[in-house]
């Protein structure tokens, strides 16, 4: 048993030295002949015949994987334009799903071999280009950026323009025109408390109108920064798409003052009012009812006017417009009136005929008329009987006469 053991050692050891030197045969590579016969292309080989990588004249080489026969590309280095590019697949059926390029960019690739197409493309800065598309007509929609900016596209392949920008705070813009000509037509905040609307040509784009929520509408005109609010429309509570009354400003950006309010009955105006005054201190001067329109007359019917005096908040009427009676001939009848706002006593009716009739406070009240002026110079005078009887119809008369003499 002794004289064995040396022996058994021996072998042992021949038989370690026979499996490294076939494993050293099986690893080593043999650049062979590539099997197209095109001068200077070379198919690497390991020991027992598997490919591993093929190279070519202009120092492109492919990289393989998989056991004998069944060898599959999986990545291609091209050192002329620094791209490597990196497959997927059985053999021969190998496809592209990413190129890598020496500037930093990567190209994501989906599909079958043969109709491969781009679906990504990641740039050095972080930012992820999304398409779309069949193999060759693959077309911009999306760009994603570190910042959570997100840019959508539509178009053509070559053609793609933006249509809308998502900005990292919530907010979108919306774009329009062709490609590098878009234009900024809306802004949407991230609340959407409101929408900006804007014209003009890109870069220039200026605000033309703002749309809230419950109606309201700001228009807007003027070049871009010098956009000055010229009117605010407020919507119909019955008829949302109508306008309910409308604030008419003017004045440069940012010192617009209102000068007109126009209510609307339907889709007509009915008053207009009108103001005068610096920003925020406009005060009302006069207000004009057009009166009711008459669809069997196509005209409106009433017509009055009233005018203030009065800094804002403390407008007093003055006077009052109104269209006469037909007994009083055509034209306006004017009232006038004296007092502060919410105390004004009417001192005064002048009808279209010339004639005067003056009211005053004194003894008499101020809703009761104390002379009458014709436009001959006549004047009459009311008296009030201290009983007045009913069925009469009125509680005064009038005589021609020569002014009172006062009383001690």
């Amino acid at each position: 048993m002794d004289s064995d053991e040396p022996m058994d050692t021996a072998s042992a050891a021949n038989q370690q030295a026979i499996a490294n030197a076939i494993e050293y045969i099986v690893a080593r590579e043999h650049r062979l002949r590539h099997p197209n016969g095109r001068l200077g292309w070379w198919m690497v080989v390991n020991g027992e015949g598997r490919r591993l990588r093929q190279e070519t004249p202009s120092n492109t080489t492919t990289y393989y994987e998989g056991p004998l026969g069944e060898e599959r590309r999986v990545r291609t280095d091209t050192p002329a334009n620094g791209e490597t590019s990196y497959f997927e697949g059985a053999r021969d059926e190998e496809h592209l799903v990413r190129v890598e390029c020496a500037d930093g960019r990567v190209y994501d690739f989906e599909g079958g071999r043969g109709n491969v197409r781009m679906v990504r493309l990641r740039r050095p800065d972080g930012s992820v280009h999304h398409h779309e598309g069949d193999r060759g007509e693959e077309r911009l929609v999306r760009v994603e950026h570190t910042d959570g900016q997100k840019q959508h596209y539509e178009g053509a392949k070559g053609e793609a323009h933006v249509v809308r920008v998502d900005w990292p705070s919530g907010a979108c813009t919306h774009y329009e025109g062709p490609r590098d000509q878009e234009r900024k037509v809306k802004y949407v905040p991230a609340d959407g408390s409101c929408e900006k609307f804007f014209e003009g040509d890109m870069d220039q784009e200026h605000k033309v109108r703002i749309e809230y929520p419950c109606g309201q509408v700001q228009h807007y005109e003027g070049p871009v920064d010098e956009e000055r609010l010229v009117r605010v429309e407020f919507a119909s509570e019955v008829h949302p798409s109508w306008c309910r009354y409308a604030v008419i400003h003017e004045g440069p950006k940012d010192e617009e003052r209102k000068v007109r309010v126009d209510m609307y009955e339907w889709d007509r105006v009915r008053t207009t009012t009108h103001y005068e005054g610096n920003k925020d201190e406009e005060h009302m001067v006069r207000s004009v009812d057009h009166g009711m329109w008459m669809e069997d007359f196509d005209c409106y019917l009433g017509h009055e006017v009233r005018c203030y005096e009065g800094p804002k908040g403390e407008e007093h009427l003055v006077l009052e417009e109104r269209p006469a009676h037909p007994a009083d001939g055509p034209g306006m009848t004017k009232r006038h009136y004296t007092g502060p706002k919410g105390e004004e006593c009417m001192t005064k009716i002048v009808f279209p005929s010339g004639t005067e009739d003056h009211y005053t406070p004194e003894g008499v009240g101020p809703s009761k008329p104390y002379k009458r002026v014709f436009p001959n110079g006549d004047v009459c005078y009311y008296e009030y009987p201290d009983v007045w009887y009913p069925g009469y119809p009125r509680d005064e008369r009038w005589v021609y006469a020569t002014p009172p003499v006062p009383t001690e």
